[in-house]
């Protein structure tokens, strides 16, 4: 067995990596291969955040490829950039260990890194096996006439050039000030995912893209049932996550209504149908899910809006309990584009002929799921791999019936979802069967949520 197979019975986190982009370090393998093989991927850059072949962050988020600077066990970078101020530039601190948990520059164990807040991982290559860290390769900066090499934290002319260091920038004499800033903090949305953009809809706990900063993400409140009491709508922060800070001091929090941030078919509670949805801090690499037990749902005011095959549903999901239940369905049995079965072990879909079945990740696993309805060529992503259906599964689209439903159904004969949910995506119209190469794109932005799965 492979240290990637092992490394998770330690409790160790792993991943692969890549260039900026996205080939494997002294490798061929893609971030679509590596997560296929069930790697994820990762690409070290700087303490500024630039990669060793000059990707900058937003280039390699654009990518579906997740950035991390190394730091010591102390949280502290080459360049004495606490954690905090990577952080701060969209940069993800991560401290290197080997395969049996020890930091690859000190001696703390992933215990120790945890009680200190940072992050850990251990360097993967394209086989699976433990490794230890590339450094990025000297950096070629050209600045009009004098081409400086960045190397390390030297900056040295090549050319003759006199360069004094001032308060946040370089000078060079004789020539205008070529300023270095640290890059704005990168994010990047399920919907600037390439092939993902104009989509029928989007649920989730984060922007569907940067843009939706400052937008509704979801109503919340301190009862399960009934009127809602201490009624609060929480918007998307500034880092394009759910704004937790903002979060109402009761306990435990429930979902009132969780906003649709492309179209107005946001999902409510409705009296007397189903409970709310409980909000579950810490869940998806480190950001909240929402929680359905088997008696919750989420229901659009009136039907749900039309949509004919080919379609692509994306989600990321963690089946608990029994592991059944349907994520999204149209109110009907018609159009089931995911529900579990098996215990937790199996993933479906239907559309309208009849249930094929898929491994899933695992009962209480979280796992990217993009499932495509397109008749006989129907198919199912599962954290990257892509199996397409023997048969033809079905036909339909999103009916007009009922009401378009998180968690269940109102219509009857769809069992309630036991599990977390963090996001859904819907793609349709004539890009709606979305490529293998595009669905792997936003898998790899998917497990790159927060500080990853």
């Amino acid at each position: 067995m492979a240290d990637v197979d092992i490394l998770p019975s330690r409790g160790i986190r792993a991943a692969a990596l890549v260039d900026g982009n996205g080939v494997a370090i002294n490798g061929t393998q893609t971030v679509l291969q590596l997560a296929q093989r069930g790697m994820r991927s990762i690409c070290e850059v700087t303490p500024l955040g630039v990669a060793a072949n000059g990707a900058t962050l937003a280039q390699l988020a654009s990518r579906g490829i997740r950035n991390f600077c190394p730091v010591s066990e102390i949280g502290i970078a080459t360049d004495a950039s606490t954690a905090d101020v990577l952080r701060r530039r969209g940069i993800q601190p991560m401290v290197p260990v080997s395969a049996t948990g020890v930091a690859l520059t000190g001696s703390a164990t992933i215990l120790t890194l945890a009680q200190r807040g940072l992050t850990h991982f251990c360097p993967l290559n394209e086989s699976g096996a433990a490794t230890t860290l590339i450094d990025p390769t000297p950096l070629n900066l050209r600045a009009l006439t004098g081409d400086f090499r960045l190397s390390g934290e030297a900056m040295e002319p090549i050319a003759g050039w006199t360069v004094t260091a001032q308060a946040g920038a370089f000078s060079v004499p004789a020539n205008s000030d070529t300023k270095l800033t640290p890059p704005t903090a990168a994010y990047t949305g399920p919907g600037e995912v390439t092939g993902w953009d104009t989509a029928y809809g989007y649920w989730g706990l984060r922007g569907y893209t940067f843009a939706k900063v400052g937008s509704n993400c979801i109503d919340v409140c301190s009862n399960q049932y009934d009127t809602a009491v201490g009624l609060a709508t929480i918007k998307i922060g500034a880092n394009g996550y759910l704004d937790e800070a903002t979060l109402p001091g009761y306990s435990p929090i429930y979902i009132a209504t969780l906003y649709d941030q492309i179209g107005m078919q946001h999902l409510s509670y409705i009296f007397g149908v189903n409970n709310r949805p409980v909000l579950v801090l810490n869940k998806v690499g480190g950001k909240p899910a929402i929680f359905f037990s088997g008696v919750e749902a989420l229901l659009t005011a009136g039907v749900a809006v039309a949509l004919a095959q080919p379609m692509s549903v994306g989600a990321v999901v963690i089946p608990t309990g029994s592991g059944g239940g349907a994520v999204i369905t149209d109110g009907t049995t018609a159009w089931l584009p995911m529900f579990g079965s098996g215990g937790g072990t199996l993933v479906d879909q239907n559309f309208g002929t009849y249930s094929q079945d898929y491994p899933s990740a695992g009962l209480n696993v979280c796992g990217s799921y993009i499932s495509v309805a397109h008749g006989a060529t129907s198919s199912m992503s599962v954290n990257g791999t892509i199996t397409t259906s023997p048969g033809n599964v079905g036909t339909n689209g999103i009916g007009t019936t009922k009401k378009l439903t998180i968690g269940g159904t109102d219509g009857g004969g769809v069992t309630l979802s036991s599990g977390y949910l963090y996001e859904v995506i819907i793609k349709g119209g004539a890009s709606g069967h979305v490529s293998t190469t595009n669905q792997g794109l936003l898998t790899a932005n998917q497990r790159a949520i927060g500080t990853g799965f």
